[in-house]
Order: structure tokens, then sequence, then C-alpha cells
């Protein structure tokens, strides 16, 4: 089934251009956001950062599944985040300003046994 992009409240108070991010989860993460894939659009430039706090709080908070790890600035133990299937720390990491549609892959390694 396909879903409707969700508009992202940007910080930015210059008008910029809209692109889709897909966001797809894998693992428990499927679980908590009760589906395995989410577009949402965002503000060209904003930050990977601020683009998975949006998510986070849409589809994951209410399940109490957190995929940044705020203090640290960083993203949280076992969660594998991936650009176009590249790994965000080679990517340019979480200040990494998206200015094309992409998907981004959250992957939780973390499980029951």
């Amino acid at each position: 089934m396909e879903q409707k992009p969700i508009e992202m409240q940007s910080n930015s108070k210059h008008p910029t251009t809209s692109i889709p991010i897909t966001f797809r989860f894998f693992s428990t993460l499927r679980n908590s956001a009760g589906t395995g894939e989410v577009t949402l659009t965002v503000q060209k430039g904003e930050t990977l950062k601020n683009a998975l706090k949006s998510v986070e709080v849409q589809y994951l908070k209410p399940n109490n599944t957190a995929v940044l790890n705020d203090t640290e600035n960083q993203l949280e133990i076992g969660v594998i985040c991936l650009i176009n299937d590249v790994d965000v720390n080679l990517a340019g990491g979480l200040s990494k300003k998206l200015n094309n549609p992409c998907t981004i892959t959250l992957i939780s390694s973390l499980h029951g046994g």
C-alpha cells in the first residue's frame, strides 16, 4: 500500500524546495513503526538528524522506541542507518544535508535470543 508523504516542519524561515525522503524499517523497528516504509517530505538542505527526529517522533516514540541518542548526538546503540544503502558514517554522519530524494534504511541489530 503506497503511503502519502507526510510534511515535516522545517526550522528554516527561508522558502526552500521540498524533497521526499523514504524511510525503510527493519527488524524490531518495523514492529515499532507499525509499517515497513514511510515517506516524509522535508525541506531541501535539512539535516539527517532532523529528519530522523521527525520520523522518530511520528512513528517510533509512541511505541517507546528511539533511533537517536540526543545526549550523545549519535545513533542509539544497535541502530544501523543507511542512506541509499551507504552507512551513514561514510555518507557524512548525522549532520549530512539532505539535498536530493533518498532512501534512509533503519535496522536494529538488537533482538531477542
